[in-house]
């Protein structure tokens, strides 16, 4: 019995690898922030406080975001499930591909909120993805 449902098993996860495009293919794992994408990311992600929040904005300093970011990291799974952590917090949901296949969408299981990347290139060295903010950020895998 234990058999029968570690082949099906695994059927599901090829078959699920076998409907993603090829360069999506190298996209399942877990992913940091390359160190070249650091602080173009973090001026983004102040300047983005600074208009939803500027008096929480002006509390938080540069290398603070920077910090942050090279502790996160990003994995995505087979089963469609994403996990971020960073700083001791995370983020979980499900992701998919977009009807064109080249955005990747992020539902959060807790908030049901969806974020897009738009998938600039992925190979199994580097991926680079295009955030709303406008923000290509390059990303190396975790080993």
């Amino acid at each position: 019995m234990k058999k029968h449902i570690l082949w099906l098993l695994c059927i599901s996860s090829f078959t699920l690898f076998a409907q993603l495009p090829d360069s999506t293919k190298h996209l399942i794992g877990t992913w940091k922030i390359n160190e070249s994408s650091i602080e173009p990311l973090a001026q983004a992600q102040l300047e983005q406080l600074k208009k939803a929040n500027p008096a929480m904005a002006d509390q938080i300093n540069i290398e603070t975001i920077k910090a942050g970011l090279k502790q996160a990291t990003y994995t995505y799974n087979a089963d469609g499930s994403y996990l971020f952590k960073s700083s001791g917090q995370q983020d979980a949901g499900k992701w998919t591909l977009s009807d064109d296949k080249k955005n990747i969408v992020c539902k959060n299981d807790g908030t049901g909120r969806e974020t897009m990347r738009m998938i600039v290139s992925v190979k199994s060295s580097l991926a680079k993805l295009k955030l709303s903010n406008g923000v290509v950020v390059a990303y190396d895998p975790v080993k």
